[in-house]
Order: C-alpha cells, then structure tokens, then sequence
C-alpha cells in the first residue's frame, strides 16, 4: 500500500510524503504506483523546477527526493508564490485522492 502524506496549511512550509508500493499490479505494470508517481514527479517539475516561478531571490525554496518506493517534497513560499505554489499542492492533493477513491485497497492519503 501507498502511504501518502500532505500539509497545506498556513504555515510556512507545504509538504508531501508518500512511501510504499500499491500493489494492485506486477512490478512495472502497476498502474496505481506509476499515477502516483507521475502526480509526484509533475509536482516536482511545476514547482520546483520551474525556474520563472523562482526568480532570482529566495521567494521560493523547494527540497524534493524521488526514489522508487519514495517521493518527498517540501516548499517554503513567500508573497504571490505562496497561493501560486498552495494552488499546486492542492492539485496533486486532489490527484492522489481520486487515486484513493478509485482503489481504496492501493493507496491511503492523510490531508493536513
């Protein structure tokens, strides 16, 4: 089972860890593993990689780590970035919990 964490609250750090495997398919054909996957990886990408959206300041600070079996990611975001990276969360919130929804059996995921 995928154990999936999220914070997005008003704090100042958001952040997203997510461990384990879905089991719902053999390795490399799973595909509840590879959609959480991908929601972590595109979360990454949009976020922290996504060099306009960080300027030449520190506005935005993002810490990420993708293994297999294992995605981390935590965002500290100042001014306009804050709701444009809350916004982000949300979204792969939002993905991870359809994932849930649709195989309860696969992945577990605890919102903050």
């Amino acid at each position: 089972m995928i154990e999936a964490s999220i914070i997005i609250g008003d704090g100042r750090a958001m952040t997203m860890g997510m461990d384990g495997h879905a089991g719902a398919g053999d390795a490399g054909h799973d595909l509840v593993c590879a959609a959480a996957s991908i929601l972590a990886q595109a979360a990454v990408v949009s976020i922290c990689e996504d060099r306009d959206a960080r300027g030449a300041d520190d506005r935005l600070q993002c810490n990420w780590m993708l293994q297999l079996g294992h995605a981390e990611i935590s965002v500290k975001a100042r001014g306009k970035w804050r709701n444009i990276v809350k916004g982000k969360m949300q979204m792969l919130a939002d993905g991870l919990q359809l994932l849930q929804d649709a195989f309860p059996e696969a992945i577990h995921v605890r919102r903050e």
